[in-house]
This record gives C-alpha cells, structure tokens and sequence, in this order.
C-alpha cells in the first residue's frame, strides 16, 4: 500500500492530544516504556492490541460502547440507578417516535456530542421458547467449539467480519453465562449461530465426517438449520436493539445466501445491514472521543458494508444501498495484526477506491464523455499501480507469504474486480456496431481499450478459478464472470460489420478457453449450466472467420507450456500490454465477487487441474480437430469425481478429437456466411435461472428476449 494511505490511516485515528497523553493502561502497569500510539509497541508485540487503552481515552466511558462485554454495562448501569429519569434525553424520545439520531431536531440537546452506548437484547432460556428453540439446534460444544475453530481459520478469513481475539473472549464468555444459567444475550447468539452455518459450508472432508457421524445429519441439513434457527431468534429482537454483534450476523447472512447461490436473499438482506448499521451510526465518524480499539473495529465494520453495497449492488444491477455523501467515518487502520498484509487490506483497497470513484463521478452511472471515461480510466490504472506488493499485478511477492492462505485468495480477488471496474465503461464500445472504414476514431480506440481489458480479465478470472478448484466445489461468481467476458468478446466479433476485430486470434481463443472451462463446469454446479447453454448457442451465431483480418500487432505470438507438467496444448503466453494501452481505463462498477465454495474437498479425491483450456489458431480451418486436455466423455453428477488425464502425443496436429458439440460450435468460426440474425426467442426465463437476474444482455445488444427486470428498472 501507498506510505500516504498508510499515513492518512494512522493521522485519521491520532488523538488531538496524542502528544500530551500518558502511556497506556497496560504499559503503566507493567510499568514499560509506551510509545503512545494506539495499539502501542508493547502491547502490538504481546498480541493483545485489543486491550490497549489511554486513561484520555475513558472521557468516552468505554465500558458504554457497543463492544463492551454487555453484562459489566448492565451492571454499572443499574447501580447508577435511575435518579435521572425524570430529565429523560430528548434524543431518546425523538428516537422512540421515529427520527433518527443524526436529525437535527436530536441534536438540539446533545452537550457532549456522545454517541448512544448499545446494549444487547438479554432473554432468559427459561421464559423464551423461541431463545429456547435455537439453543436446542446448537450441537453438542465439542462439535460447536470445532465448527468455531474451523471458522476462525478458513471462512474468516474471507471477509474477517469478526476480529479473532475478541471473537474467542466473547465466545468464552456466552458459554460461562449459558452453562450458569444466566440471561443471553440474544445479538450474540445469533451471530454464533449463523457462524457455525457458515462454517458447516465450508468444513473439509475429515470434519464433515465427523460432524455428521457425531450429529446424526448431513452438513448440507445442518447449515440450513443452524441459519434457519439464527433467523427466527433475530426475530424475538425488538425493533431499536440495534448493536454490532446485529451487523456482523446480518453480513455472515448474506454471505451465506451468496454462498448457497440464493442472490435474491443475498441483495435483501443487504439492505438490512447497511440500515442496521446506520442506526448504530456506523457511517458516521464520532462526535465525542471514542477509544483507539472501539473507533478502529468501527470503521471495520463499516468498510465490509461499504464494499459490498458496491460489490453486490453492481453484481445484480440493483441500486446502490449507501448515500456516500452522508459517509465520514474513515478507513480503518489495520494496525492490529502482526501481518505483511492485514486479511482485511482486500476490502480497504475495495473501499477506497470505491471512494475514489465516488468523489469524481458520484455514484455508478454510464459514463458517455471520453474525457469522463479518460479520467475514470486513469484513476483505475493509477489505484492498480499503486497495489501492495502482495497484490500487485505484475511479479507480486508470493514465495515469503506461503503461510499466510488468504494473501492468494485475496490478491485474486483483487486483479479480477478491479480488472472488471476498469473493464465497465468500454462495454457500451464493444457492443456498438462499427465499420472501421465509417466509425469515428474515439469509438475505435474505445473498443479496443476494451477488447485489451476484457483479455486480461479473462487471465485473472482464470487464474482465480484455477486457484480455487482444488479448494471448493462451489464458486458462482468466477464462473459467471468467466461467461460474462466471453459473452462481451462474443458481442466485439458480431457486431463489427466489416469483419475486422483487433487481437482477433487472442479474442476467439480466450472465447475457446472459457466456453472449455464452463464444459466441465456446467455438472459440477447449477450456476454454471445456463451460462454454459447461452455461451454454445452464442457461439454458434458467431459470423465465419473468412472474412475477418488480423489489424494487431499481436498476430504471431510465441507460445508456452502450460504449467501443468507434460504440457498438453501450446497456450499463448501472458500478453503484456503496451505502454500506450496501460494508461486506458473506465467506470463502471465491480462485477465479481471472490466466492469461495461450499465443501473443501480432501486432495486425494482429485487431481489439481494444472492444463489450460486449448486456443483456437486464427485460421483454422473446417474439419481441423483441435486438442482437449481433458476426458470428453464424463457423465458422472459428483465433482469430486473429476480427474483430468494427460494425453498421448498431446502436440501432433491431429490428435485427440473434440466432442461433436465442440466441433460444431467452433465450426461456426470457419464455415458458411456470416450468420447476424439474433433472434433468440427459444431462451426462456426458466432456462436462464439466476443468469436472468446476473446478466444484462440488453447491453451487449444480442437479440435475446426482454428481461423483465431491466424493463422494469427502465419504467421507472
């Protein structure tokens, strides 16, 4: 990360009177020299950061915010008593009938500017069936404490909506209150509930087994429970309990509804989120001083929303949740950890690009001036060259982080969003009909900025697969942008009128590649099948290669070995863009997430899938039968049958034939007339699934039949 990020970071969490305070709690019992800067040296070294705190800082009674363990500010506040209630807060009554406590009208009494400490929601299991209810679904704790511990180490880190040290204080501290019988706090328990959903999706072969053998059901049956019983608990809550342990549930919801592949339930209850943690004014940087540890897990909490209104709102085409206008509180730190990379740095990045965008632009719109898109452009290039070295795009440091899973994930995660945000601008240029002869020049030099990123798309996105399929049987959103982009490059071929389409051979082989890659997807999971049907029938209407000609400067191409071994098919090695080209990007939002999936497989159930897809040589010709590195004919329903064998003699010119309905579709390339009737009236909505709502195909302009989603967005 840039030294000025980090820099504004640190000053955005400084104390106004940082010089003039003593050391901290910790240190002065200890009775160590404290540098003073939260989290301090001594305590960043004992790995309790959490735990540091400056005497300044109790101004603010920390044992009154929403972080603190809910039993001591119960108790503090009933031997406070209740002398005061008869001056009750204005703000609390304006509250009570509806306005919320930014209005100004709560202001009017406000002499600290304090922010309203919040307080769990406690029932006793004996008086509530519903709390009863769902403490009954909870396993029995060896098996919960495994599903906790599972959770800490794999599905946190995705996101890292908990912060781990206090996630462990606050899990020990539930089941002392549980097992003593004492009142629960209900928050909580919802947030643990819908951890351990969470975490039977994503459990190994080995737990699974003895999750299932211990319980009695299958994982499958069990994560639906464990959120099923989650919700009708958060229900026993009175509206205006808002509280942070509420947002961190609310998030691991929707993180499971995208997991589950259930967008329409993922986008709901993101709503709720982003209003459950306005109420809790998380958006809103503090009026009175609030402590290092409090302020920096606040403005964590609040960069996971921000990123994935964004994330999820452009993914589905749906508006965004955020005014980002009425947004101060700041990035976090990140200074908790002891690590190269925080497993949080993916979503600061996210976030303050996000920001970035926001403040020239305003919020996602079709950006239609080349001075717009040039700027826009530059702003993404820039953000991409200034990634860490852990993420960067070219050459990134990954031998020294082997330790550390979620660096790989996440720098994945990172070149395929941003790739697709700098991509969203060009897609009105590929999609618009041209003749180079005719078009006017910006509309050409756009269109190819576009075809240059949506190339390098495909390799990240790609990368990004063949990362994950070994670990996950289940990743919806890097194969819907895998036919996404080939839908976009699709769309270039069709619509250019006199056959002439830059990197013309890179274009149909990336096409190739990620139709090959949906092929072997579409049995392993549902999301994969409608793409898989549109992308062949796509194909299939694409014109003849006959009369296109190569114009770029990338026609002959060395080749190397794919990096799997024996080496199957010659793969065209990593294009580097020029110079020239790097500094072309445009607006639009993200339209990917990092979806990691359901059941980690043991590895002695595959084979790693270490062979790219082949590419079609630009001229082939009819009849040709190109090479596959894989079986043709798998009919088994399981993934984790899968295995993709070597073939023999895997260069000869005529080897190994493609299936006939690969044959077919890349003869579509070579024979006949250009075909441009589009009329696709055979896909229906049913046929199309969760695609009708994914994809916008209006904007590639390709005949399909009206979604009703987009017709009714375009009414109103």
């Amino acid at each position: 990360m840039p030294d000025d990020s980090r820099k504004s970071s640190l000053e955005a969490i400084a104390q106004p009177e940082g010089l003039l305070r003593s050391a901290c709690t910790e240190c002065h019992r200890r009775k160590q020299k404290c540098n003073r800067q939260w989290p301090c040296n001594n305590c960043q070294k004992r790995k309790v950061a959490d735990q540091c705190r400056f005497r300044d800082d109790f101004k603010a009674d920390s044992s009154d915010d929403a972080w603190s363990a809910s039993v001591e500010v119960k108790r503090k506040r009933d031997q406070a008593g209740q002398d005061d209630d008869s001056d009750s807060d204005v703000g609390d009554v304006l509250e009570a009938i509806g306005y919320s406590r930014l209005h100004l009208l709560t202001k009017l009494d406000h002499d600290s500017g304090s922010t309203k400490p919040s307080e769990q929601y406690r029932l006793d299991p004996k008086n509530s069936a519903q709390l009863q209810r769902a403490l009954d679904v909870l396993p029995p704790r060896h098996v919960v404490d495994c599903l906790v511990q599972s959770f800490l180490d794999v599905v946190n880190f995705y996101y890292y909506i908990v912060y781990p040290p206090y996630f462990s204080k606050e899990y020990a501290r539930w089941w002392d209150d549980y097992t003593k019988g004492r009142t629960c706090g209900v928050q909580w328990t919802c947030l643990l509930l819908m951890v351990c959903a969470c975490s039977v999706q994503h459990v190994d072969g080995q737990l699974r087994a003895k999750i299932e053998s211990d319980v009695g059901e299958s994982v499958k049956e069990l994560t639906q429970k464990y959120h099923d019983a989650a919700r009708e608990l958060h229900s026993a809550i009175p509206v205006g309990h808002g509280h942070v342990y509420t947002v961190q549930y609310l998030l691991h919801s929707c993180y499971w509804f995208k997991a589950e592949a259930r967008f329409a339930e993922c986008w709901q209850v993101l709503g709720a989120v982003v209003r459950e943690a306005q109420m809790i004014d998380l958006h809103k940087k503090p009026e009175g001083q609030l402590p290092g540890f409090e302020l920096e897990m606040k403005r964590r909490l609040w960069c996971i929303v921000d990123s994935w209104d964004w994330l999820v709102s452009s993914l589905l085409a749906r508006p965004m949740l955020i005014d980002r206008a009425e947004c101060d509180v700041g990035l976090p730190s990140l200074t908790l950890e002891d690590y190269p990379a925080s497993p949080m740095l993916h979503l600061k990045l996210q976030s303050e690009l996000v920001s970035l965008i926001f403040k020239r632009f305003g919020p996602p719109k079709i950006l239609t001036e080349p001075d717009e898109i040039r700027d826009y452009q530059a702003i993404l290039e820039g953000f991409m060259k200034a990634f860490p070295p852990e993420y960067a795009l070219d050459h990134p440091n990954t031998p020294a982080n082997q330790d550390l899973p979620w660096i790989a994930l996440h720098r994945h995660y990172m070149h395929t969003c941003t790739l697709s945000i700098a991509l969203g601008p060009f897609r009105g240029y590929m999609a618009k009909s041209m003749k180079r002869s005719t078009a006017p020049p910006v509309d050409l030099e756009f269109r190819e900025t576009g075809i240059d990123y949506a190339l390098r798309l495909m390799e990240a996105v790609h990368r990004f697969f063949e990362y994950v399929w070994t670990r996950d049987t289940t990743f919806h959103f890097v194969p819907f942008c895998i036919f996404d982009t080939a839908a976009l490059l699709c769309s270039v071929i069709i619509h250019a009128e006199d056959g002439v389409v830059p990197r013309r051979e890179e274009v149909i082989g990336s096409i190739a590649r990620a139709f090959a890659t949906l092929k072997k997807l579409r049995t392993a999971t549902n999301t994969a099948k409608a793409p898989y049907d549109v992308l062949r029938r796509l194909i299939k209407k694409l014109p003849s290669t006959a009369g296109m000609q190569a114009t770029d400067a990338h026609k002959k191409r060395r080749f190397d070995q794919p990096p799997g071994g024996n080496g199957a098919i010659p793969v065209p090695a990593a294009a580097r863009l020029p110079s020239s080209q790097l500094t072309q990007i445009a607006p639009a939002p993200a339209q990917v997430l990092a979806q990691p999936a359901q059941h980690a497989l043991p590895v002695d159930q595959y084979q790693p899938y270490n062979n790219l897809p082949p590419v079609v040589p630009g001229r082939m010709q009819a009849g040709q039968q190109p090479l596959m590195p894989f079986p043709q004919d798998i009919h088994d329903h399981r993934f984790q049958n899968y295995t993709y064998a070597q073939q023999l003699n895997p260069t000869a010119p005529n080897g190994q034939p493609w299936p006939g309905d690969v044959i077919s579709s890349i003869q579509s390339f070579t024979d006949g007339q250009p075909q441009f009737e589009m009329g696709w009236q055979t896909i229906s909505e049913a046929e199309l699934g969760d695609l009708a709502m994914l994809w916008n195909w209006q904007s590639l302009n390709l005949g399909f039949t009206t979604n009703p989603i987009y017709q009714s967005r375009e009414q109103t």
